[in-house]
């Protein structure tokens, strides 16, 4: 049996069904469970829910952001190759003009 640290918020997104019904059941065995009264300290099902909704947006939120720095890291590299290009042929380095 699987606790839910080894289900990325991937997983997650791809079977909300599936978690959803988790959630339900596993909120119906803690009742059954539950000396009568102690009910309301349980916690309730849609905010478990949204818990599961929250947690996968903010993991998306971080690769969305780490996406971004690489794509940035990249545009800056193709930059500078370009304006290597668009030097003079005498400042781009390597060059044998004017050498003996």
């Amino acid at each position: 049996m699987q606790n839910q640290m080894t289900h990325s918020p991937e997983a997650v997104c791809k079977n909300v069904a599936a978690y959803d019904a988790a959630i339900h059941c596993s909120l119906q065995l803690a009742k059954t469970c539950t000396m009568p009264g102690y009910e309301t300290y349980l916690p309730s099902e849609a905010n478990l829910k949204q818990a599961q909704n929250v947690m996968a947006y903010i993991h998306a939120e971080e690769c969305l952001e780490e996406e971004i720095t690489e794509c940035g890291e990249a545009t800056v590299e193709i930059h500078k190759q370009l304006n290597q290009l668009n030097a003079p042929v005498i400042c781009q380095g390597g060059s044998s003009i004017g050498k003996k």
